[in-house]
């Protein structure tokens, strides 16, 4: 005999229009057959052409209006700000095994400010989902360049859908801190 699961009461219901943290928007691009074609071992610009749709847009003040993708890097609002960057990818591996990388670059001598891999465990001609999540902060190379997404995997592959999620996770605000 099964016991139903008890829930604790739901409080009241907030005020109407008010939401918490800065909000997040989505770029999108879906490619037609048979999508962008990846060599292995070769690092290849997340490149939106044309422009990708807008697929959402629920930014909130200060960013609320601020247009984060350009058509090929993540810009900056303002400098010190700090951003999650998601970045979604549907992979139709050629070869077995392998991994994608996303990589975000701004043109620093040092190379990428951050990167995330994932591992492609599916069979050959099997379409994966797959999930890159990226953390970092507006500084100069980003607000001077902008951060440019980069893919990267290790065997062939085809990609038929791409979308960068960019949500603020923090502003700078100078004179704050003591």
């Amino acid at each position: 005999m099964c016991t139903p699961l008890a829930f604790p009461p739901q409080g009241r219901p907030g005020a109407t229009g008010l939401a918490s943290g800065f909000g997040q928007a989505t770029y999108t691009h879906a490619a037609a057959a048979p999508g962008e074609y990846l060599d292995a071992n070769t690092r290849t610009p997340i490149l939106f052409e044309p422009d990708p749709a807008l697929s959402s847009d629920y930014l909130n003040p200060p960013f609320r209006g601020h247009v984060f993708w350009d058509g090929h890097r993540i810009v900056g609002r303002a400098l010190a700000d700090f951003l999650f960057a998601q970045v979604n990818l549907r992979v139709t591996p050629e070869v077995a095994g392998g991994t994608v990388t996303v990589d975000l670059d701004a043109g620093s001598s040092v190379g990428s400010l951050v990167s995330d891999t994932f591992d492609l465990d599916r069979s050959v001609q099997v379409e994966q989902r797959v999930t890159l999540k990226l953390f970092f902060q507006t500084l100069g190379n980003v607000m001077a360049n902008g951060a440019a997404p980069y893919v990267t995997s290790t065997v062939p592959a085809r990609i038929m859908r791409e979308s960068v999620l960019v949500m603020p996770l923090s502003l700078y605000l100078p004179g704050a801190l003591p």
